[in-house]
């Protein structure tokens, strides 16, 4: 029987794509990525009569933002323009959205597990403190909203086995 080699977390790749055009997906470079997550809340029903009993319900499932760190990004990049263009068009009420995915790599960049943000916008860009005493590079901080986080992996088997 084979035995499960768990992906590592520190090798990691990021794209976003846009489902209106035949061009294939863009790579974007992120240092740190959280916040695949899906969580679905619970609803309490008391039972009338029988005060001993209460039914735990599911309620409607809800996801948290992606939050994603980097260096800063060029401004003329397409990514950087995408993010620009929506956080300041959302006061217009335009939103343009991507499929953002984010897939797990093997030692020879294998994709081994992606999971895929659907209809993905940016809610939030944010640039880490700037402080003359430091030696570190400027970080910003990308946050994304997502509609829905589907999970796969390669022809749909387990992830890395060894034997």
């Amino acid at each position: 029987m084979a035995n499960y080699d768990p992906p590592v977390a520190f090798s990691f790749r990021v794209s976003i794509k846009n489902g209106t055009t035949a061009a294939g997906p863009d790579f974007i470079s992120f240092s740190e990525m959280s916040g695949l997550e899906a969580a679905g809340p619970i609803s309490e029903l008391q039972e009338g009569g029988e005060n001993r009993l209460v039914h735990r319900l599911p309620s409607s499932h809800g996801f948290q933002t992606l939050v994603c760190k980097r260096g800063t990004m060029p401004a003329g990049s397409d990514f950087a323009k995408w993010c620009r263009d929506v956080i300041e068009g959302a006061l217009a009420g335009t939103t343009t959205t991507h499929d953002l995915s984010v897939s797990l790599l093997d030692a020879n960049g294998t994709e081994q597990i992606t999971w895929a943000a659907h209809n993905a916008w940016p809610v939030k860009w944010a640039v880490a403190s700037l402080r003359s005493e430091a030696r570190e590079i400027a970080v910003e901080t990308l946050e994304f909203a997502y509609q829905n986080l589907t999970r796969t992996s390669p022809s749909g088997q387990p992830p890395t086995h060894r034997q």
